[in-house]
């Protein structure tokens, strides 16, 4: 048995799931999988683990992830991303968000915090996904979950408004494991007491795993 780790370059539009389908015919006969999820609405690094390799699932789902997050302010969607429907907004205006308030924001910003687990994900509860409780309509009665997260690094790359004239902050943000960056933009909205939802998301690295390195 083969023992393969491939790290794929993921476009947006496609989910993690479908990269792995198009890479079985190559494996034949082997175990393959993917090792940390990405949304189709994200691009960037996906692990592929092959064969001997998909041993290694637990050990590489807990390495640091490193991601360059756009937030949008001024809106937000019932899944925090533009895959969702709006469920709050306000008018955009130029001066809605200050960037002398989202520097100091994103100085301030806890290294470490209780983060709200959220409904659209891939966490479960009674065996089922949130997001398929979500689907259903059910998720008042999934009970609120929380757990601690940890942000090694934060940076602002950008600030900019779009063609509606809302605001937008490009970050580069390196996290642990289990981190929700779709949180953290509802989170980093609410301390800006703003609506705030995930615009794009792009992972640069998993662990030594990095885009820059290939």
């Amino acid at each position: 048995m083969t023992e393969d780790i491939i790290i794929v370059d993921k476009p947006t539009g496609i989910s993690s799931a479908k990269v792995v389908g198009l890479l079985k015919p190559a494996f034949k006969g082997q175990k393959i999988g993917h090792a940390g999820s990405l949304d189709p609405l994200a691009s960037g690094v996906l692990i592929i683990l092959v064969g001997k390799a998909t041993k290694r699932f637990n050990d590489i789902q807990s390495l640091s992830k490193a991601y360059l997050a756009d937030i949008v302010f001024g809106y937000t969607t019932d899944t925090l991303d533009l895959e969702g429907q709006i469920s709050q907004s306000i008018k955009p205006e130029a001066n809605l968000v200050k960037l002398s308030d989202l520097k100091q924001t994103l100085t301030n910003f806890p290294q470490t915090y209780q983060q709200t687990v959220p409904v659209y994900s891939a966490s479960k509860y009674k065996g089922k996904p949130l997001y398929k409780w979500a689907r259903q309509g059910l998720s008042e009665q999934v009970p609120i979950k929380t757990k601690e997260v940890i942000i090694y690094d934060l940076k602002l790359v950008r600030f900019y408004l779009d063609d509606k004239d809302y605001p937008h902050v490009i970050v580069k943000i390196k996290v642990g494991s289990g981190f929700y960056v779709r949180q953290f933009a509802q989170d980093l909205g609410q301390r800006l007491n703003l609506p705030a939802c995930l615009a794009g998301l792009r992972r640069t690295a998993i662990g030594p795993y990095d885009l820059e390195e290939l």
